[in-house]
């Protein structure tokens, strides 16, 4: 674990954007970014909507964003019709 002890002295003398962007790239293996950029351009098989959305679940609840409308601009996919099923 020594590259979490490195994000975290690097954090301390940078803004929080940058170490959101530190921690976010140590945390998330190639295949979760992946994902969501799947979730932000397709929207059909359903199916596998609802799989890339739950893979995504630790992502999206570890975001420090404030607003409904960055959380929109973020995660296109909240503007379907069908979007109490996510």
């Amino acid at each position: 674990m020594a590259g979490n002890g490195k994000i975290k002295r690097k954090a301390k003398r940078i803004g929080n954007e940058e170490i959101n962007k530190a921690v976010w790239e140590w945390n998330f293996s190639g295949e979760i970014r992946d994902t969501i950029e799947w979730l932000k351009t397709t929207t059909e098989p359903w199916s596998e909507v609802l799989i890339h959305w739950s893979a995504t679940y630790d992502l999206r609840h570890a975001s420090d964003q404030k607003t409904v409308s960055e959380i929109i601009k973020d995660w296109p996919i909240l503007k379907l019709h069908n979007v109490q099923e996510l």
